[in-house]
């Protein structure tokens, strides 16, 4: 009796955060949001716990550039998985991350400092899951990703690599395609490397003795309805020497609604708050910026995702307060001569 009465408590307690959190949700997208409630806003700190206490791996989503196309498939095949994605399309932005870099090994030192910080590798591909067949046949993006991915783990003892590779006709809705267990290790892979493959150890063994670093990530933070603003974000990231991570453009509102549609996630994951919030897991600082709106009710997403980030014992100097001036984003750049009327200037 008394083992029923603690999880009927237990049930309860989980029921009246996840309705905070979809409740904050809901309010956030409210253009004439309501003020701060002082009591929702007291009880944040126990919805941000709730977050950080659940053990929902983040996936990286690895793919050949020619599947370009699918990869809000891909992230929403993750959620179906009931893990959080981590597309390093969605992230750094492919003509971002070139445009800033001008070369391909930037742009993949970018990918691997995501990947760096993931739980799992899914690769999205047509090729085997061998060492043989992956060394043969993946695109060179790929494969380094692969071999950095086996490497760590290898290094991190982790007990096994958490590698899948996941068919393209999976992502298509084909019955009888499957996700397989990646089989070899990175020895494995290396030694099925060809002559002219050898880059791909030169950089691994750069990345190894320090000769190349990984970039830091900047986890970009905006109120929901600032969402219209957020492609000028990521340009300004990499001036700045780090690897932008947009919440809003990493996993979108939409891919969560497909899922929820599909019967395939519910619970916290339900609401993508959960999934902005965790990925701040992968970030070294987090840039924070206020309302454009200088009216607008603070937002709860903000603050939900901020006290999550705080509670994972970060230093206080990765918080960083950010104005949306930085970014050079012409509204508010231009704020007079911006609008055409007056009463949307007041706005």
């Amino acid at each position: 009796m008394i083992n029923a009465t603690k999880s009927m408590r237990s049930i309860r307690r989980r029921e009246r955060w996840l309705d905070l959190l979809n409740a904050a949700l809901v309010r956030d997208y409210l253009v004439s949001r309501p003020p701060v409630d002082a009591d929702a806003f007291v009880r944040m700190p126990d919805v941000a716990s709730h977050i950080n206490s659940l053990h929902t791996g983040i996936v990286y989503t690895g793919f050949d550039g020619d599947h370009f196309g699918l990869t809000s498939l891909m992230r929403q095949y993750v959620l179906k998985g009931h893990r959080v994605p981590a597309n390093p399309e969605s992230i750094i932005g492919y003509k971002d991350s070139v445009d800033a870099h001008g070369s391909k090994l930037d742009v993949l030192l970018d990918d691997l400092a995501v990947l760096g910080r993931c739980d799992e590798l899914w690769i999205f591909t047509d090729v085997a899951p061998t060492a043989r067949d992956a060394a043969a046949n993946l695109a060179e993006g790929a494969l380094l990703e692969l071999a950095y991915f086996l490497y760590i783990c290898e290094a991190e003892n982790r007990s096994t690599a958490p590698v899948r590779f996941v068919s393209i006709a999976s992502l298509q809705g084909v019955a009888s395609a499957a996700s397989h267990v990646f089989r070899g290790t990175f020895a494995e892979l290396i030694g099925n490397l060809t002559s002219d493959q050898q880059r791909i150890l030169e950089i691994l063994e750069d990345l190894r003795c320090g000769l190349l670093a990984l970039p830091k990530i900047a986890y970009i933070l905006h109120d929901p309805l600032d969402a219209k603003y957020m492609d000028w974000l990521r340009p300004t990231a990499y001036k700045g020497h780090r690897v932008p991570l947009v919440p809003q453009l990493a996993v979108e509102y939409g891919d969560i609604r497909s899922a929820v549609v599909d019967r395939r996630v519910d619970g916290p994951l339900a609401c993508p708050i959960t999934s902005w919030a965790l990925l701040t897991r992968l970030a070294d600082e987090l840039w924070l910026l206020p309302s454009v709106s200088v009216d607008r009710p603070d937002s709860y997403t903000c603050e939900i995702v901020k006290l999550v980030w705080q509670s994972q014992g970060r230093s206080a100097d990765g918080l960083i307060k950010r104005e949306w001036s930085d970014f050079g984003i012409p509204k508010v750049v231009h704020e007079d001569k911006w609008p055409l009327t007056e009463r949307e200037g007041r706005r």
